[in-house]
């Protein structure tokens, strides 16, 4: 299996990410979902994104808040001057909610 190291100095792309090892997803549907990427830095997750059409999407365990998970969407420019929006999808007692990042 190619480590993150080895998708980040190739040519990355949403697709590629499907080659990282994700035996230590719990979740049977999420382990075979592309747009989940577990363990991704944010970083990484930006310069994929940058690369992708308008639409994509990629969702990753949150680094800053434990137990939720981080959504980020490539937008068009005149929505975000970043062409990348950042969500915190938060757990609750009926489901779950988005919040909008300002980063």
């Amino acid at each position: 299996m190619k480590s993150i190291n080895d998708i980040h100095k190739n040519a990355c792309s949403l697709e590629s990410l499907m080659g990282l090892d994700r035996s230590h997803i719990e979740d049977e549907k999420l382990r075979h979902a592309s747009w989940y990427q577990a363990g991704i830095p944010r970083e990484i997750a930006l310069e994929i994104l940058q690369q992708e059409d308008i639409g994509s999407f990629i969702v990753r365990d949150s680094t800053t808040h434990p137990g939720c998970y981080a959504l980020s969407v490539r937008v068009p420019k005149f929505e975000n001057p970043t062409g990348i929006s950042h969500y915190l999808i938060l757990k609750t007692q009926r489901g779950v909610k988005l919040k909008l990042l300002l980063i």
